[in-house]
């Protein structure tokens, strides 16, 4: 290292702000915790650099980080209304942190040299490598581990996002530092294999957004009369994806689509061991066509269970559903009777499955893209068919959005305020006599209706109008890696908060710093940012 770095005090608290920066980088898919601390050694840092009123002068020439921070003063003003301060303090304010130790502290600060900015996302996309790399061997070692579970460091939804902006972010990268040939093919081979692990994790809502922006990028070429062998790769990739989803949609749906009932002679039968059949025929609940609550001998199921498994008959599988539910509905998936005969048809491997969780003897043949589509399409007829929304993570979003729309009505000027989400949610709840009455949620699952719950219409025009206005003012859309980070996080927040959840705020939070604030004009990895 430069020990003329070391000189002067000021470069040294750079040097400081530099490194915290450098693993904030390294840390969005690999530690929270590690995100967290880091964050604190900034503030640390800056308040001992001193130079407060330059500081301040400085932060208010950067009218689009002004934009960012008021963000987190919104939040603090929601608290005067608020239903529920200490949570609106201790856990919404919390999160909101990083609009000052990211924005106001790095944008106040002296400027970084480009030299050492444009690492930032390299080592950004090699943290994200290395997780895909652990997560795929978690993949290898254990077949029936679920594609949640293939994020080993962070929710794998948030994780997702990660992936897809690292995609985005390898041929920008390319064609902003013009390296030799083999580590331009290495660069396409990292990202031809970040596309293949998103796939195997089959976040719907990732691949959604890989669609989308890949249409936004062919119609930015098509306006800009750029159509370019890039574009016809990006042309050709959207329809094999929009051929693929219709497809996948078409064939795990066909087992939704049967209803096989038994006839009145096949009803009255007994089972192998002599006992009559139980069958409830007020529900209907089915699986691949058949019918879940018919054919059933408790009694025979719970002790040829209990005889092949360490996991009680009456008590919970490892996903923490009731396991017994979990039994009929694999066997029903397989046509099986719930008998000591149904019992015993199945393998080790398929008893191992259902401990996990697994519902369907599909899950194991499919691949996750299908298991996890087939997962929203079942969530989604139950919902419909019953009302009940414990069915799955779908359902319970829907449930959600209902009841936050009934508390909107109920406040409909300045909303709840900040912290006062989850007793607005549990109010619509009420309102609506739901079934849902326990949700863990932390938030309403839809950015726009969060947002309109916690200030009211007011607030939402604030809120997204400070985002609007610093997108517009900073120039970030000029580089196409934001422009897939925007339109990726519009998507998500359809069905997912991602601006009030640790790691995706952060990764948003980072980017928009790096393109909006920190890439200067006349760098080199600014050069040709529109392509």
């Amino acid at each position: 290292m430069d020990l003329k770095l070391f000189t002067s005090r000021d470069k040294l608290h750079q040097q400081i702000l530099f490194f915290c920066l450098v693993i904030v980088a390294i840390a969005l898919p690999t530690s929270r915790a590690a995100l967290s601390i880091i964050q604190i050694l900034m503030f640390v840092n800056w308040l001992i650099e001193g130079h407060f009123k330059e500081k301040g002068r400085r932060f208010i020439r950067q009218q689009p980080a002004v934009y960012l921070t008021a963000i987190f003063f919104l939040y603090v003003i929601g608290l005067l209304w608020s239903q529920d301060v200490g949570h609106g303090i201790n856990s919404v304010l919390k999160n909101k942190i990083p609009y000052l130790s990211l924005i106001f502290i790095a944008s106040s600060s002296p400027a970084l040299p480009m030299k050492k900015v444009r690492l930032l996302p390299v080592l950004f996309v090699c943290a994200v490598l290395f997780t895909t790399v652990l997560g795929f061997y978690l993949f290898l070692s254990d077949p029936l581990r679920g594609p949640r579970d293939l994020s080993p460091f962070i929710p794998h939804v948030h994780f997702s996002m990660m992936i897809v902006l690292a995609i985005a972010l390898i041929p920008w990268l390319m064609k902003a530092f013009r390296p030799d040939k083999a580590i331009y093919y290495a660069a396409w081979a990292a990202a031809l294999w970040l596309l293949g692990f998103l796939l195997i994790m089959s976040t719907l809502t990732a691949i959604i957004s890989m669609l989308l922006v890949s249409v936004l990028l062919i119609l930015y070429d098509l306006k800009q009369r750029q159509f370019q062998r890039q574009t016809a790769i990006i042309g050709s990739f959207s329809v094999i994806m929009l051929v693929s989803m219709a497809f996948t949609v078409l064939y795990v749906s066909r087992p939704l689509r049967q209803e096989i009932d038994p006839g009145k002679a096949e009803m009255a039968a007994t089972s192998r061991q002599g006992n009559k059949y139980t069958h409830h025929e007020d529900k209907t609940q089915r699986e691949n066509g058949h019918l879940v609550f018919y054919f059933i001998v408790e009694e025979e199921v719970s002790a040829s269970w209990n005889e092949r498994s360490d996991l009680d008959f009456y008590g919970s599988d490892k996903s923490g559903n009731e396991i017994k539910y979990t039994i009929y509905r694999y066997l029903s998936s397989k046509g099986l009777k719930k008998d000591r005969e149904g019992i015993e048809k199945l393998s080790d491997r398929q008893i191992e499955a259902i401990e996990r969780g697994v519902p369907n003897h599909l899950y194991l043949e499919w691949p996750n893209v299908f298991v996890r589509t087939h997962q929203t399409l079942w969530e989604l007829q139950e919902y419909r068919r019953t009302g009940n929304p414990r069915g799955g993570s779908m359902a319970q979003r829907i449930e959600t959005w209902k009841a936050t729309i009934h508390a909107i009505k109920e406040r409909p000027l300045l909303g709840w305020g900040t912290g006062g989400h989850l007793e607005a949610i549990y109010f619509g709840l009420s309102q609506m006599d739901s079934l849902y009455q326990h949700f863990d949620l932390r938030h309403s699952h839809n950015q726009f209706l969060h947002v309109l719950v916690t200030f009211g219409p007011v607030g939402f025009i604030a809120f997204f109008g400070l985002l609007f206005l610093f997108v517009i003012r900073s120039g970030a859309l000029r580089h196409q890696p934001y422009q897939v980070l925007l339109a990726m996080t519009v998507v998500f927040m359809f069905g997912h908060a991602p601006l009030e959840s640790q790691m995706p705020l952060n990764l948003f939070l980072i980017f928009s710093l790096y393109f909006g604030l920190l890439e200067h004009d006349g760098g080199a990895a600014s050069a040709d940012s529109q392509k």
